[in-house]
């Protein structure tokens, strides 16, 4: 397979080569010695910086294992055994709950036949997505970048419809996450920054056209979100997306867009948006008792929706998810589940917590779970939005999850800006989305003070 040179790199060469992959079957027995000749070194991916021992030295191996602190101070514990000239390293993070071999993380390196250097490519997991981060990378001038401000928001979440990630072949189109990352590799290169990205994908009333057809549609109103960015010129024919036709459609374009991706140590995290409407979140039906939410209660259940199908597409499409990113993160904004039926919309936490779980059990800690709306009503003393939170620190505990939070819109926000970055720190967010473009919000916090904040929620990360 063809080395990436972003994720990658070799000691004291360029590199543009094969890579011939080695894996041990059964660990060794036996204790025994092995110089290192080589400095193994890495560029972007910090999990795997570990395999960093100094040229020359020699490591005693006890065992079968040896266990050595990495360059990000984190415990790693590692196989090594030796076939002439190339070495194979299995890297099993250490961690303080038991873990099996089957489940072992993986460094593979060879040393090439024709040079003295050393290529690593690892199928680790990837560092988590931390920071602060531009909710919207539209927002940023990239050809006039700020760079004080890039210093102090480093991540940046991609949102593209899932029509414009794939044609009506089939085809990906990624042509605009491409570019982003062309763009992140040379700010990173110059600037000495560390851009990396989460993708956001919008689907429902902006799936392709052919999976629409295929498997139907129903008119979903924006009556009471006009204002809403985002929301305006969107078609409202929406996919159902409950239906069981829908998810192989999602699969397909979930397999082709992995097998691109997560690979790619620039994006760090993609989100499960498969059941969402039109803005991404996977649960937000936008449904009342009145007004336009009533208009939509209306069309879903015409269009014969109900809660049992829409609860086992949300866990289908985390299946889904699970199945082919094996490195990338993966991040579900969990709302309150919303109750549609012929009789009044109703709420229901549980139903949210569960899906929240099961986001955890099939990711471990590259899950990532929060919301989009970080410092509205539901905040307040006995909100449902502050129940939820505590439940997700407390999953936290058992999966080592991330947390993230998206925050209201300035105008929404029960307290201050800084008031409401400071609820997110309480509540164990390591990643916030912030509310404006560049320019709008330094006018409302400054540079130097999102700065620290970068620094706060980045220390929040579980796994780094």
């Amino acid at each position: 397979m063809p080395v990436n040179k972003k994720g990658i790199a070799a000691v004291g060469v360029a590199v543009a080569a094969t890579v011939t992959m080695l894996l041990v079957q059964q660990p060794n027995t036996g204790g025994y010695t092995i110089a290192v000749k080589d400095t193994f070194k890495t560029v972007w991916t910090d999990s795997i910086q570990v395999v960093d021992y100094a040229k020359d030295t020699t490591i005693t191996v006890q065992g079968q294992w040896v266990t050595k602190r990495g360059r990000n101070g984190k415990l790693y514990r590692f196989y090594i055994q030796a076939h002439n000239k190339d070495t194979v390293i299995l890297g099993h993070k250490y961690v303080t709950v038991p873990y099996s071999y089957d489940s072992a993380y993986k460094i593979y390196d060879t040393i090439y036949s024709n040079t003295k250097d050393t290529v690593v490519q690892s199928i680790l997991p990837k560092p988590q997505l931390s920071g602060n981060a531009t909710r919207q990378a539209d927002w940023l001038d990239t050809l006039h970048p700020n760079i004080d401000y890039l210093k102090a928001v480093q991540a940046v979440v991609i949102k593209v419809d899932w029509k414009d990630l794939q044609n009506e072949k089939g085809e990906l189109t990624p042509q605009t996450p491409d570019a982003y990352i062309s763009w992140a590799d040379r700010m990173n290169k110059t600037y000495g920054l560390h851009i990396r990205f989460k993708l956001r994908i919008v689907p429902g009333v902006e799936a392709p056209d052919y999976v629409k057809k295929a498997v139907g549609t129903f008119i979903l109103t924006n009556a009471g979100y006009e204002n809403v960015a985002g929301l305006q010129g969107r078609d409202s024919n929406c996919v159902k997306f409950w239906k069981p036709e829908f998810m192989p459609y999602w699969e397909d374009f979930q397999k082709k867009l992995a097998a691109k991706y997560d690979g790619n140590e620039f994006i760090a995290e993609v989100v499960n948006s498969a059941t969402s409407t039109a803005t991404g979140e996977s649960l937000i039906r936008a449904v009342a008792n009145a007004g336009g939410g009533l208009t939509r209660k209306q069309s879903y259940i015409a269009a014969g929706y109900t809660i049992d199908a829409d609860y086992k597409a949300v866990l289908a499409s985390i299946d889904v998810m699970s199945k082919y990113w094996k490195r990338t993160n993966c991040g579900m904004a969990i709302t309150i589940w919303e109750n549609i039926s012929s009789s009044k919309v109703t709420k229901d936490i549980t139903k949210s917590q569960s899906i929240a779980e099961y986001l955890c059990k099939a990711f471990g800690s590259r899950a990532v779970i929060g919301n989009n709306g970080l410092g509205t009503n539901g905040w307040q003393a006995g909100g449902d939005d502050l129940q939820l939170a505590s439940y997700f620190q407390s999953l936290q505990k058992t999966y080592n999850n991330g947390i993230y939070y998206q925050t209201a819109a300035p105008g929404s926000m029960i307290t201050t800006m800084k008031g409401v970055l400071d609820l997110g720190l309480q509540y164990g967010c390591s990643l916030v989305e912030l509310p404006q473009p560049p320019d709008k919000l330094l006018t409302t916090i400054s540079n130097a003070d999102l700065t620290v904040y970068n620094g706060k929620f980045t220390a929040n990360a579980v796994v780094k």
